[in-house]
């Protein structure tokens, strides 16, 4: 019976080298009832049945793709195989990492135990190795709870306890091979390999050969050379990868490590050697090493969260802690602190960033000042806003760092815009050799500064108003500035962006004037 008399096709699923995948609909309540199926077609060889029914037994179906029918038929009068197969509306691993990532941190283990399990099953109770592991074979059939499948028949191995090399060759993608294979030798530890490689890509989205050609990985496996787990910045992570990704296979972490390493997910966090049953004192503790504490909560970030969460946080309140990595820790941290121990000064790079701590960065040195503009321009405030501070009137937030957070990133845009209009005649006025830039390199962090101040304190104001009086008025673009600071109101945005524009300028109209004016902060 043809193909067609079986099954009503809906669309192709997938076209690969061995196979036609087809997604159909059986006739006549075929395939035990099943609404939809997956029909894969070769192209060109027949079916090893001997396999499927291996397969097909009832204890495989907890890891394998039921097998409803298969046979081989005539196509142009050559004979290839076909195999009807449960269908999974989840997909495969591979589409759940390109769309859903980046998952929890419990989610992520569950997935790994799980791929353990699965792989575990085949090599052990099956007595078959795949050599073609990788997530676009496996296929979700369940996400709650996870069930994983083996869903690609083509890179089997009849017996893992075959090690000597394959005289056919070897049906593998190179990005999940293990360096044994690519000297073509098969066995059960290559498997592990490819978990340590799909581990890798879970966190981060892409293996750790992205980019390289095959040929190039392939000469890497060849020569024994693990890749590069730089990108792996949390421990534990790190560890079951390294694991997994021992280039000697009689070294490689295998089922049992694996188990023992989900086993250890429960365990309470730690930071600088000392285990925390209580976050309070774990926030405290990584706000007190301001920079190493910020860096662990990078790596650890979503562990933390999923611990927090047994702990009965509510998982909104500390999704923020999730997919941290590289600077994203600092900020974490800031809000980490101020929502278990809110009393305490909010700090960034171990300065304090209150009010008072914004002031004393406002009028420090060059690298005071950067941190400053880092902390306003980079959203910082917005978190640290949330410790308690203690201004009257102030309720839940801080609305003194709020309006700061609101208003100096518009004031320094707006200060920036008036000074583009004016960067071509007050640079022609400067004697000698003027900058290249208004604001120059050096100035830039300055606006942020001075915008700050005049938001923080009612009186600067005064203070630029009679630093910008004290400026000789024969320079031609001068008097127009001085109106605008002399009339500014410091309780608008245009006012402290004119008043801003009025300091930044103060010098330069000094020098256009042959003189050195009073010495600028």
């Amino acid at each position: 019976m043809a193909l067609r008399e079986r099954f009503r096709p809906i669309r192709i699923e997938a076209v690969g080298a061995e196979s036609v995948v087809h997604l159909a609909e059986p006739l006549d309540g075929g395939c035990a009832g099943a609404d939809l199926v997956v029909v894969k077609v070769h192209r060109d060889s027949r079916l090893e049945t001997d396999q499927l029914v291996l397969l097909g037994r009832l204890e495989a179906t907890r890891h394998v793709p039921r097998i409803h029918d298969y046979g081989n038929l005539s196509v142009d009068g050559a004979e290839v195989g076909w195999m009807a197969q449960e269908y999974c509306a989840h997909g495969s691993l591979d589409a759940l990492i390109r769309d859903a990532l980046p998952l929890g941190d419990a989610e992520l283990r569950a997935i790994v135990a799980e791929l353990a399990e699965c792989l575990n099953f085949w090599l052990g109770a099956m007595g078959l190795t795949h050599t073609d592991v990788k997530p676009a074979n496996i296929l979700v059939r369940s996400r709650s709870p996870y069930e994983l499948l083996i869903g690609d028949f083509g890179g089997i191995a009849r017996n893992v306890r075959v090690h000597g090399r394959d005289p056919g060759g070897l049906l593998t993608t190179w990005a999940y091979a293990a360096p044994e294979t690519a000297r073509g030798r098969r066995g059960a530890p290559a498997a592990w390999w490819a978990l340590g490689i799909i581990a890798y890509q879970l966190l981060l989205g892409r293996t750790p050969y992205e980019g390289a050609p095959s040929a190039r990985v392939r000469e890497l496996l060849r020569a024994g050379r693990r890749p590069a787990l730089d990108a792996v910045t949390d421990p534990e992570w790190r560890r079951l990868i390294e694991g997994l990704l021992v280039v000697d296979p009689a070294r490689r972490w295998t089922y049992e490590q694996v188990v023992a390493w989900v086993a250890d997910e429960h365990r309470p966090p730690r930071f600088n050697g000392r285990t925390y049953r209580d976050v309070r004192g774990l926030a405290d503790d990584l706000e007190r090493n301001w920079r190493d504490g910020a860096a662990w909560l990078a790596g650890n970030g979503g562990r933390l969260a999923d611990w927090l969460v047994r702990q009965g946080a509510d998982p909104a309140d500390v999704r923020y802690l999730r997919g941290l990595g590289g600077d994203r820790g600092r900020r974490a941290l800031i809000r980490l602190t101020a929502q278990v121990i809110p009393d305490v000064t909010p700090r960034y790079e171990g300065r304090p960033i209150d009010a008072r701590g914004l002031l004393g960065l406002a009028r420090g040195g060059p690298a005071d000042r950067e941190l400053l503009r880092e902390v306003v321009d980079g959203g910082v405030l917005a978190d640290a806003a949330r410790h308690r501070c203690g201004h009257p009137g102030c309720r839940g937030r801080c609305a003194v760092l709020d309006r700061v957070h609101a208003d100096v990133p518009e004031i320094v845009a707006r200060a920036e815009g008036k000074l583009s209009w004016l960067r071509g005649r007050v640079l022609r006025s400067r004697p000698g050799r003027p900058p290249a830039e208004l604001p120059s390199a050096r100035e830039w962090p300055m606006l942020w500064a001075w915008a700050a101040e005049l938001t923080l304190l009612a009186d600067a104001a005064g203070r630029v108003r009679a630093l910008a009086a004290a400026v000789p008025r024969e320079v031609p673009w001068w008097p127009d500035r001085l109106r605008l600071a002399e009339a500014a109101d410091p309780a608008t945005l245009e006012g402290r962006a004119d008043l801003v524009v009025a300091q930044l300028l103060a010098p330069h109209a000094w020098r256009a004037a042959g003189g050195n004016g009073p010495h600028r902060r």
